[in-house]
């Protein structure tokens, strides 16, 4: 059986580059981790918590990403084009649960590529449209939402990129005289010095309730966290996204319902320190938390890619100990 279909296809022109936009896109996507389906069988709940946790802005993850730009150094013209495989299982299900026919278009993809003007441009077929083919009330009331959270997504990505726009390199201008090029390192070291601070700050700034879900796309998937010994929750060397959420931060706000108050940044190129307060209280008994805390981030590529913590670890300890 064949049948025809109307598609609405989108084309949006990003006023911002090509490298920034892609890099701030790819910074506020969670990440989907494959090993997950090892476990769906065994432990479908488990799943669906690290499910939830893995999350970006939007409720939204990255699957895949596929570089057609950089395949056509094949035929010896490559381009600046990337396709994303993007959504989140835990929208598909509510879908495929109506109509298995569903699945054909979860995950989403959403093109982004450099045009002939050098303008940067993303397209995409409107989720409503794709789905709205299987006659389904509530699948296509599911997918006009993902109407919304792909529009939004994209509004916050070229927003960041606005904000953190990424160099051009820099070697062109070093061209000069030497006394030029040090003044060009020295403004390229105090901008990336700057960022990194804002790139900290944010993370600070997404441990409040209700914003964590931007914390994933901040960090490294390879982040490495050593938090000190003496740590009721959560203590010692952990290495990856997946380790310090299943390791440290489930057990770490399933007994202490905190925030991460931070009130002074002391930063110097890839290194930021964040002097602050862990405040809030137990889980169990309501114990008040005032903890001082120093943390040493080391950042690289837009990304925090290493913690080293430093907290009173006797002080919440003793809080804990009275529950």
């Amino acid at each position: 059986m064949e049948r025809t279909i109307d598609v609405r296809h989108v084309s949006l022109e990003i006023d911002a580059d090509f490298e920034s936009f892609t890099q701030a896109l790819e910074r506020s996507l969670g990440r989907f981790d494959y090993s997950l389906y090892k476990d769906l069988e065994t432990d479908p709940r488990s799943v669906e918590e690290r499910l939830k946790a893995s999350a970006g802005e939007e409720g939204l993850m990255l699957f895949n990403v596929q570089e057609h730009g950089k395949l056509l150094n094949i035929v010896g013209s490559p381009k600046k084009a990337k396709q994303y495989i993007l959504g989140n299982p835990l929208i598909a299900v509510t879908m495929t649960c109506r109509d298995i026919r569903a699945g054909l278009y979860a995950p989403l993809r959403v093109f982004v590529y450099e045009a002939d003007d050098r303008s940067t441009r993303i397209e995409f077929d409107q989720p409503s449209s794709l789905f709205g083919q299987f006659n389904n009330p509530e699948v296509t009331t599911v997918a006009r939402s993902l109407d919304t959270k792909l529009a939004n997504l994209i509004k916050k990505a070229e927003r960041l990129a606005k904000e953190y726009p990424e160099r051009p390199d820099l070697e062109e201008r070093r061209e000069g005289t030497a006394r030029t090029g040090m003044k060009i390192r020295e403004t390229e070291e105090k901008r990336m010095t700057e960022e990194n601070e804002k790139r900290v700050r944010a993370f600070y700034e997404a441990t409040v309730p209700g914003h964590r879900e931007s914390l994933r796309g901040l960090q490294a998937p390879h982040v490495v966290y050593d938090l000190p010994e003496g740590m009721p929750i959560g203590c010692g060397h952990f290495e990856g996204l997946q380790d310090v959420l299943e390791r440290f931060l489930t057990s770490f706000y399933r007994a202490l319902d905190v925030r991460f108050v931070a009130e002074e940044f002391i930063a110097a190129g890839e290194n930021v320190v964040a002097l602050g307060r862990i405040e809030g209280k137990t889980r169990k008994a309501a114990v008040p938390i005032d903890v001082p805390f120093a943390h040493v981030w080391t950042v690289r590529e837009g990304y925090l890619q290493r913690l080293r913590a430093f907290t009173d670890t006797a002080l919440l300890a003793h809080a804990l100990a009275k529950q």
